[in-house]
């Protein structure tokens, strides 16, 4: 049962001293449950990896005590179950690469809190020396390369950036009277690779937008063109964001209304348009950012795990 079963009663035993188990069945159960564990999960399996690994960090941690107790002097190791707590929290720390939970888990589990301090330790060390190997292959070495949490860094490196550190400020702008006839329109869209149009009334307030979608509804009806104006095209009270936004409040426009650039207005008066920000500018910054945020993982990575250079 200690190998095929979930080995929770040998585990007691083992911690507990009730049934004191020779190092030979010790030894036994940790390879046994070693080769069961990997079969179970290597045949993709529902088996979990943390019974597992308690049952064998314990035996392991009680096998070692036992085995170095008759080789250090009389009572320098008279509770080799304390051994099996540290061993259990060392074995878990290293396979699910979790030390700080690990230790508080296993110190709530078996009550042993005289044993926090060699359970840092060994946690910890388990831990360094594990960090770059994983039970499964598909494991990606942070949340964020993760697609479970892709969503939450959207909105959490989004939320970071401004709106007036993307959209560009230099970018030529045709603005558009409102009374201005679709006839003249018709003709700055076909001359100009500009996409969105702002109406503006004779103040140079914005009072509307339309797109060159709007204006291709009408090409092939040239009656309507001297009768109709950017009034009649355009949308009025537009979708705006102000340059003190940030780019998560700029996407959540973009896919509502499925736009393409969004005006950016003035933070003190609405009315006022400053520019002009694209949705493919801000998915660029976005992944720009997440190549920093990988970038600097990495390289704090890299800072843990090479030795300081010898003076």
């Amino acid at each position: 049962m200690g190998i095929a079963g979930r080995g929770y009663g040998t585990l007691q035993n083992a911690l507990t001293g009730a049934q004191p188990l020779a190092i030979g069945v010790l030894a036994a159960i940790v390879l046994g449950k070693i080769v069961a564990t990997s079969f179970t999960v290597g045949s993709g399996g529902s088996g979990g990896v943390f019974g597992p690994s308690m049952v064998i960090g314990g035996c392991t941690g009680v096998a070692v005590a036992q085995f170095l107790q008759p080789l250090f002097p009389e009572g320098l190791i008279h509770q080799p179950q304390a051994y099996g707590v540290v061993g259990m929290a060392g074995f878990i720390a290293g396979c699910i690469n979790a030390p700080i939970s690990t230790i508080i888990m296993v110190s709530e589990l078996t009550g042993e809190y005289k044993l926090l301090i060699p359970t840092m330790w060994v946690s910890t060390l388990c831990f360094l020396m594990m960090r770059k190997h994983n039970l499964y292959l598909q494991q990606v070495h942070s949340r964020l390369e993760s697609p479970a949490h892709r969503g939450d860094f959207i909105v959490d490196v989004l939320e970071g950036i401004r709106v007036e550190e993307v959209y560009r400020k230099n970018r030529p702008l045709r603005m558009i009277p409102e009374s201005m006839p679709l006839e003249q329109i018709v003709h700055i869209v076909a001359d100009t690779h500009q996409h969105y149009y702002p109406v503006v009334d004779e103040k140079g307030r914005l009072v509307g937008i339309f797109s060159s979608d709007d204006v291709r509804a009408y090409l092939y009806n040239e009656h309507i063109w001297s009768l109709a104006n950017a009034g009649d095209v355009m949308t009025v009270n537009p979708i705006t964001i102000t340059a003190d936004d940030n780019l998560n409040t700029a996407l959540m426009h973009f896919t509502m209304k499925n736009l393409d650039e969004l005006p950016v207005v003035s933070s003190t008066d609405r009315g006022i348009i400053i520019g002009m920000l694209r949705r493919k500018e801000t998915i660029a910054c976005y992944n720009r950012r997440l190549v920093e945020l990988k970038q600097s993982y990495n390289d704090e990575d890299s800072v843990l795990v090479t030795p300081k250079n010898k003076p």
